[in-house]
């Protein structure tokens, strides 16, 4: 999706922001490549590796607070640059809610927190409604910072199970109500458009 939207950069020069996306980017894929030899091997997500892993994602999260500052502070913000920034918070929201499932945190219901924003896509592409665009909120960012802390907290080796199931519940029921705030207005943003057609 990044590099399909990549034309549409409008800045000549990528900018201290991207630099600073591309850096997350690259931690994320660092995540990834430990959850996904733990599915192989889950001796591999030992607790020493699951506290790495927490303090990966941390540093993940601490830096999407300085790209878009940075973006603005150097007059490059874009569309682009935010969609490359969300695209990265999907994929490690996803990355830490199969790590939080394959360490036995939380069951399979864990895995509709990653999920949920790509099920959110195959809706737009799906129903015309749904296909228009979003503008910034608040509650949405938050929303998404609170999916990763609290898988980082449900991921912590020294959590019990049932404190990391209690904490991860409470952030799908926020993310719940935040996609279905959104699809509910984009919803009737596309039938208004249909109906002034």
């Amino acid at each position: 999706t990044v590099l399909a939207k990549l034309p549409a950069y409008p800045h000549g020069r990528s900018g201290p922001a991207n630099v600073v996306t591309t850096f997350r980017s690259a931690i994320v894929a660092a995540i990834g490549g430990v959850v996904l030899a733990g599915q192989q091997f889950p001796h591999i997500l030992s607790q020493d590796a699951l506290w790495l892993v927490m303090g990966a994602a941390a540093s993940v999260l601490f830096l999407d607070g300085c790209d878009g500052y940075l973006a603005r502070r150097y007059g490059t913000s874009s569309r682009y640059g935010a969609r490359f920034d969300m695209e990265i918070d999907a994929l490690l929201i996803l990355l830490l809610s199969v790590a939080v499932f394959l360490t036995g945190k939380a069951g399979a219901w864990v895995l509709l927190i990653g999920l949920m924003r790509y099920g959110f896509l195959l809706g737009q592409m799906t129903f015309e409604r749904l296909s228009g665009e979003l503008a910034d909120s608040r509650r949405r960012k938050a929303v998404c910072v609170a999916q990763g802390m609290a898988l980082c907290i449900g991921l912590a080796p020294a959590a019990h199970p049932r404190i990391s199931a209690l904490v991860l519940s409470f952030a799908l029921l926020s993310l719940i109500f935040s996609f279905a705030v959104d699809t509910a207005y984009l919803w009737k943003q596309g039938r208004e458009r249909q109906n002034g057609s």
